[in-house]
């Protein structure tokens, strides 16, 4: 049972590969069309900088940085023609896109230096043109490259030169992205003794802003990131299972150096349970697509990790040959942390073979590298204070502005409440108000009836009498009909014969 799931996983995860590959291969060749048909303006430098990008994310540097050069070179042809503020304002932002991407393949590549050059001028011109997005954008990936060489305050002051930026515009994304970053160099090895709390503080932030955007991409780096402060803690199958969640987002994306970095990461957790078998097997992953996309940080970090798991089965030799390449490759890239690993994993080697000479040799590279590492302005106390201070300082901001929100709710739920009561009690006086006169009408209706009954007795008296009176007297009729004959009889008298 278990060998078919893990079979239909395998499965389901290729037909997801297969069509978001075939998706992303429509999408280009409809750039691409419209590049070849389209003149030369703003939307083809648009179409070329895209192009640039899916290129990238699929590893073809080669390709993306002919595309990035084009879109470059057009866009300055144009601002040399152009005179019109606001179309000045677009090819200048069009340009930034260009360099930034050139940046990026540079990072990927272990090209810091000429990294570092491109941002700094995509960041000049987003300064100029007041593009806030774009300025915290180019921010973080210089802190990003000062991070991977090792300057931890260097990059924590860029960083946060980027945050307020993304907070002010609301950029979630670009929190998020920034949170991550944060949270990598207060868990980072020689920094604080790993700051565990404080990393998964800014982890959890990124993947809750990551998760309310479905951001696929940004979900996977939090998740990994999120596992491998577990794995430090010791918690391993936790860490493992939020690895496979973000392997499982990264074949999804064909994002093929996420995919290394996963395979890496699950090779370091089997590793940690001495599987050391399935652990070279997931880092021989890694380096074939690392190679493939020419990520030579990558590279020289899967290196120096087959050495150490050769070092555990004792295989020395086959140790040493990955170790001697992941030491050159780290002297070539200038990234004090490999060439530091590279040392100690061949002092341990020369040690075990007994070879005292070389040993102490890799042994005094190692302090020495080791230590300008951490003299790189870590684990100073001033840098233990200012990262504390600024993390004091967020979760500070963080607690006055829940205060500030559940002030808010508790005076809406007062008024809620008045609104409520007041409400009720209005009902309640027209309720009795209704009663009263209700019962009014009752007792008014009550003594009309009695009144009506009181004026039909007098007048059923009345008339009683007045029949009464008609029987007893006699008629109108009558007397007058004895006053004619009175008349008569006296006139007759009064006659004289």
């Amino acid at each position: 049972m278990i060998f078919l799931k893990k079979y239909f996983y395998i499965l389901l995860f290729c037909f997801v590969f297969v069509i978001g590959f075939s998706q992303q291969n429509k999408r280009i060749d409809s750039l691409q069309n419209f590049v070849n048909q389209s003149t030369q303006d703003t939307n083809q430098i648009n179409a070329l900088n895209e192009l640039s990008k899916f290129y990238l994310n699929a590893g073809n540097n080669k390709t993306s940085i002919e595309k990035a050069e084009q879109a470059k070179s057009l866009t300055e042809q144009l601002l040399k023609k152009s005179s019109g503020p606001k179309l000045q304002t677009f090819l200048k932002k069009d340009l930034s896109f260009s360099l930034n991407i050139l940046g990026n393949i540079c990072v990927q590549q272990g090209d810091y230096p000429q990294a570092i050059d491109f941002f700094t001028k995509a960041l000049t011109l987003r300064e100029e043109i007041k593009y806030k997005l774009g300025v915290a954008s180019c921010l973080n990936n210089i802190g990003l490259i000062y991070a991977k060489q090792g300057f931890y305050v260097k990059a924590l002051s860029f960083y946060f030169k980027a945050l307020p930026i993304a907070e002010e515009i609301n950029h979630k994304q670009m929190m998020a992205s920034i949170y991550n970053n944060i949270g990598i160099i207060y868990k980072s090895e020689g920094v604080l003794k790993r700051e565990f709390e404080k990393g998964l503080f800014y982890y959890s932030k990124a993947l809750t802003i990551y998760r309310e955007l479905n951001d696929k991409r940004g979900i996977s780096i939090s998740l990994d990131n999120i596992a491998i402060v577990y794995a430090d803690d010791g918690k391993l199958t936790q860490a493992l299972e939020k690895h496979l969640e973000s392997l499982s987002i990264r074949r999804e994306l064909n994002d093929k150096a996420g995919m290394a970095n996963g395979f890496n990461n699950i090779a370091v957790i089997y590793e940690k349970q001495k599987n050391y078998l399935t652990a070279l097997y997931y880092h021989e992953k890694a380096m074939v697509i690392r190679q493939e996309i020419n990520d030579k940080l990558g590279i020289a970090t899967s290196l120096n990790n087959m050495g150490s798991i050769y070092y555990k089965q004792n295989k020395y030799p086959k140790a040493k040959e990955y170790c001697f390449k992941g030491l050159a490759l780290g002297k070539e890239l200038g990234v004090l942390e490999v060439i530091t690993n590279s040392n100690q994993s061949l002092y341990e080697i020369y040690n075990k073979e007994k070879n005292s000479s070389l040993a102490l040799e890799y042994y005094r590279g190692y302090i020495r590298f080791r230590d300008s590492l951490s003299n790189k302005e870590n684990n100073t106390k001033s840098l233990q204070a200012e990262m504390n201070f600024e993390f004091e300082k967020k979760k500070e901001a963080e607690r006055l502005e829940q205060e500030k929100r559940d002030a808010l709710a508790s005076e809406k739920e007062h008024r809620q409440t008045l609104l409520i009561w007041s409400i009720s009690g209005i009902l309640l006086l027209v309720i009795i108000f209704a009663i009263i006169i209700l019962r009014s009408n009752r007792q008014k209706q009550s003594a009309n009836k009695k009144l009506d009954a009181r004026n039909k007795e007098i007048l059923d008296s009345i008339h009683y009498a007045k029949r009464i009176q008609t029987a007893l007297l006699p008629s109108d009729m009558y007397i007058e009909r004895n006053i004619n004959k009175l008349i008569n009889e006296r006139d007759k008298n009064e006659i004289i014969p």
